[in-house]
């Protein structure tokens, strides 16, 4: 029987490889899978996918080294773009700001070393000798595995796991867990292949991870395969009961970025206005709060005292794991019929944007300051706009990027009267970002690992 490791450290990882029948699938054509996880204590996380041949064991992680920080340093240089410059400069998804004093050599010395000849194969010797991560050969000897799959090979948990392979000679394959993970920092570990959702992203795999083309293999995001199934959309009348809103109106859907990026009330402040403007119960909004983040409803209480915003809160977070995801069926299910029945989603610079072109619903992202007194280095939304991959991303014109109230309310008031402009764009984001719409990325993402552990030697 051949055997795969698979690292699982998130709770949106089990959406987006067990309640897609990745893992299913693995199991199925006769292999035993390994499930490498921080949770490896909570049965109760796996339970409903218990079989004989899945096991479930550590996913260790180590202390945070100074070899191991710089090493980290020169991984960002190394991969220097706009990206990394943006993380150089914001705080962006962090508690502590970047450091002035490292801007100038980070900027204009080590950012120099992205044009030096073999830097990310020597960075990542480097790594793999002076900081080896032995945390998980223990495991290699007890069930000298055929494949490793990492689903966050960024991480230092994944990279040991990775290092280990190496080590044991044991077949490696990458998949970033989002879109946007391959341009923020070199990977120690280079895997045999890398999956990737789309188009875009097999082309940074390639600039800025050093993957040859025939390394990189494009299946499309697993998760999405949900909004593949017409039986997953319920009926516009039931969603919108369940949410108390009236099914008789259409409704705008604010989706939070979370993590404390920008105050995001504001946004929501301005539609309010908007709504009082144009027939006042005409329209209503139902908000999102980022599940990933704890305490990120807050900031939208106080428009639940107007009736026509309503915020959700059937979704729940699950403090056991480190991203909170609520790893239920159920979050896979109101999140596509949130968008897929909603008239337009308005967000700031988020990954929902994609999920909400895969449901063919047009999408406004916001890009301005109602606060103009706001700190520009830590809560101005203007900087989630600096990134590489947002600025690729958006490049397409499948959104309308608004830079003020005046154009956010044109733009609302465009789509409302035509849902379908900007419907070939969409698609085109969509076969760049995403790949396919077929339902059938979870099978290309198993076919391969099945065959690469299949020809694996015992």
């Amino acid at each position: 029987m051949k055997t795969v490791f698979i690292t699982i450290s998130r709770g949106s990882l089990i959406r987006n490889f067990f309640n897609s029948g990745v893992v299913s699938q693995l199991l199925d054509s006769g292999m035993r899978v390994v499930v490498l996880t921080p949770n490896y204590r909570d049965s109760s996380l796996f339970g409903a996918y218990a079989h004989e041949h899945l096991a479930i064991e550590p996913l260790l992680q180590s202390s945070q080294s100074f070899v191991r920080r710089v090493l980290q340093e020169l991984m960002r240089a190394v991969v220097y773009n706009d990206t990394v410059k943006a993380r150089f400069t914001y705080r962006i998804a962090s508690e502590t700001d970047p450091s002035p004093w490292l801007y100038i050599p980070r900027t204009y010395l080590l950012s120099q070393l992205r044009f030096l000849p073999f830097g990310k194969p020597l960075l990542r010797f480097l790594s793999l000798k002076l900081d080896p991560q032995r945390e998980h050969d223990y495991l290699f000897k007890r069930y000298r595995p055929q494949l490793v799959f990492s689903t966050t090979p960024h991480d230092d948990a994944d990279a040991s796991v990775l290092k280990g392979a190496k080590r044991f000679k044991v077949r490696t394959v990458g998949m970033p867990k989002s879109w946007d993970n391959l341009s923020k920092i070199l990977f120690s570990v280079k895997t045999d292949q890398m999956m990737v959702w789309g188009i875009y992203s097999k082309r940074i795999a390639r600039t800025l991870q050093g993957y040859a083309d025939e390394e990189v293999i494009v299946t499309g995001a697993p998760q999405f395969d949900y909004y593949a199934n017409p039986e997953h959309k319920i009926a516009r009348d039931e969603f919108c009961v369940a949410h108390r809103l009236d099914p008789r109106k259409p409704y705008l859907l604010y989706g939070s970025s979370g993590a404390d990026m920008c105050d995001e009330s504001a946004f929501v402040q301005l539609l309010q206005e908007y709504l009082d403007a144009n027939g006042g119960d005409r329209l209503q909004v139902l908000i999102r709060p980022h599940i990933g983040y704890r305490g990120d409803a807050d900031q939208f209480v106080r428009f639940e005292r107007d009736g026509r915003f309503l915020l959700d809160r059937t979704e729940r977070q699950d403090p056991r794991l480190r991203d909170n995801w609520d790893s239920s069926m159920y979050h896979l299910s109101n999140l596509f019929n949130s968008l897929a029945h909603a008239s337009v989603c308005i967000n700031v610079a988020s990954t929902l944007t994609i999920d909400a072109a895969l449901c063919g619903t047009p999408v406004i992202n916001v890009r301005f300051d109602p606060d103009t007194t706001v700190d520009k280095k830590r809560r101005s939304v203007l900087r989630l706009f600096e990134t590489g991959y947002i600025k690729d991303a958006l490049s397409i014109g499948a959104t309308w990027v608004v830079c003020s109230k005046e154009e956010l309310y044109a733009a609302l008031d465009e789509i409302l009267h035509d849902p379908l402009a900007k419907q070939a764009q969409r698609a085109r984001l969509v076969e760049e970002f995403a790949y396919k719409t077929d339902g059938k990325s979870a099978a290309r993402v198993a076919a391969p690992l099945i065959s690469a552990a299949e020809a694996a030697s015992d």
